[in-house]
């Protein structure tokens, strides 16, 4: 009955924003939208043709399903019937991600409790009940069917050693290569990387077990330090680049997108976004001996070589008839290496918008999901989170769609432990949903003109905001203070009334 009550009020919701207002620019179709309409008109014409380029070969499948959809349907191929089947198609993988999400809930065996919080996690987010409606005509809803899909076969295949889940993770993998690539990578590491539980304890460990000689040691001090500097080194080259190669002479002219305010706020939220990182490796610390005796037998290299051989070499066939590209894996580290020093905090504040208590819950119980994916998932897990946390530093949350479910079936697990009263669970479900936005009305008069000027300082003023403020590169500073106000008040709440056990049956 309980499962009944969320479908329900999920598609009561999503039926309402999946065919209501749509993105206030170029008639609907959004930024990348206008590529991907262009996309569902001619993909017959464009694909062997050099139509599409090969950055948007990596992501023409979804709007390929819409243009053979409409066509076998015999449905006109014009604007106002591109964004409806869009719309009713991202309905359709949503429903295949909810089937999915149920199968692994009763694989994991959670608790009615546990399922409850865990699909408010999922669906009752801004991703789910409104992005997908406002802006349809994107890769992202096709990308979460996917994500779930190879977390329930991971899983399964994981805790059943069947071979035929394998298969099937490996399916959805080279589908990944035409919807959304990270999640081709994220399969790719869980396939390729042998199975292998870890010990946790880094500095805790006796010096033997820890490192077992200068080489371990010394790894474990460099990916750690690896993972905190890398965001402000980056940035700091990218200054002497643009200063000295590029003759700029601005602050502003410094950013790629969201500026810092003043250069002591940039300081300091470098401090903060370091002292973060160090904070949250820590739980991270292995003992690298056994993991590095493990890929380095032959039979580890082999399957690791070949697995990354395929993978590059499926991830060329698929830009094969891909036009010139202007995408730069650089340009995006650079973008990357910015947006977390340029407010304190802001890595944390524009996720949990987007997410909502899902992630403000995973920041609390790190430590626990670290220590699980170590012991309990293994070096493929452990992996997985380390590079979740270099995401992290990429505010725009949408780009994580392919770590949602892993990072999920990890942090219900550990809540699933916990002797949650009912109540609890009914006010998690309503402060999910209230953080969802889905009640939030985007389209107001002079929006669609401030989407037009294409300038980021118009985009973080409203009434631009009442779309970009979901955006992390785009938030106000002002819109950011009020979300990190209220999501830190709310975290205080969540961990005084952990301590003082209000949450829990005694």
């Amino acid at each position: 009955m309980k499962r009944v009550i969320w479908v329900v009020l999920l598609a009561a919701i999503v039926g309402y924003n999946y065919f209501g207002e749509l993105v206030a620019i170029n008639d609907g179709a959004g930024w990348d939208g206008v590529i991907y309409r262009d996309m569902v008109l001619h993909i017959e014409d464009y694909f062997f043709a050099g139509g599409i380029n090969k950055y948007h070969m990596h992501r023409f499948l979804p709007f390929a399903v819409v243009h053979f959809a409409m066509k076998w349907l015999s449905v006109p191929l014009c604007d106002t019937y591109i964004y409806k089947v869009s719309a009713m198609l991202n309905i359709v993988y949503l429903a295949v991600a909810v089937v999915c999400f149920f199968r692994l809930s009763r694989l994991m065996k959670w608790k009615p409790a546990t399922e409850a919080m865990a699909f408010a996690c999922a669906f009752f987010n801004f991703h789910v009940l409104k992005y997908m409606g406002y802006y349809p005509l994107l890769t992202d809803m096709m990308t979460l069917m996917l994500s779930y899909m190879a977390a329930f076969y991971y899983f399964r295949g994981r805790m059943a050693n069947r071979l035929s889940d394998r298969m099937l993770l490996i399916a959805v993998g080279i589908v990944s290569l035409t919807v959304w690539p990270v999640l081709s990578m994220v399969v790719l590491l869980l396939l390729a990387l042998p199975a292998l539980r870890l010990r946790q304890g880094g500095e805790a460990l006796p010096a033997a077990a820890v490192s077992g000689g200068l080489f371990y040691s010394t790894w474990q001090r460099f990916w750690r330090w690896g993972m905190v500097l890398w965001s402000p080194l980056f940035f700091l080259a990218y200054v002497v680049f643009r200063v000295h190669y590029r003759g700029v002479d601005t602050f502003r002219g410094l950013f790629v997108m969201r500026p810092a305010l003043h250069v002591g706020l940039l300081v300091v939220a470098a401090a903060v976004w370091m002292a973060f990182v160090w904070r949250a490796t820590k739980p991270l610390n292995i003992d690298w001996r056994p993991a590095f005796q493990e890929i380095f037998k032959r039979k580890s290299l082999t399957r690791i070589s070949a697995m990354c051989l395929v993978f590059v070499l499926l991830y060329k066939a698929v830009e094969a008839f891909g036009g010139p590209s202007e995408f730069s894996f650089y340009y995006q580290l650079v973008q990357m290496s910015q947006f977390p020093l340029t407010d304190i905090l802001i890595f944390l504040e524009t996720h949990a918008l987007y997410l909502g208590l899902f992630f403000m819950l995973t920041v609390l119980c790190w430590p626990s999901i670290c220590r699980q994916a170590a012991t309990r998932y293994g070096l493929p897990m452990y992996v997985l989170l380390l590079f979740a946390l270099f995401f992290v530093a990429d505010i725009e949350t949408r780009k994580l769609t392919a770590f949602f479910p892993f990072m999920l079936v990890l942090l219900m697990n550990e809540m699933d432990s916990k002797p949650l009263r009912p109540w609890a669970v009914w006010l998690f479900v309503a402060v999910q949903l209230t953080m969802s936005c889905f009640w939030w009305h985007i389209n107001v008069p002079g929006i669609s003109q401030a989407f037009l000027t294409y300038e980021v300082d118009v985009y973080m003023q409203f009434p631009a905001q009442r779309y970009f403020m979901f955006q992390g590169p785009w938030q106000g500073h002002q819109t950011y203070l009020l979300f990190l106000a209220i999501e830190l008040l709310l975290l205080a709440f969540i961990v005084v009334f952990h301590r003082q056990r209000i949450w829990y049956e005694r």
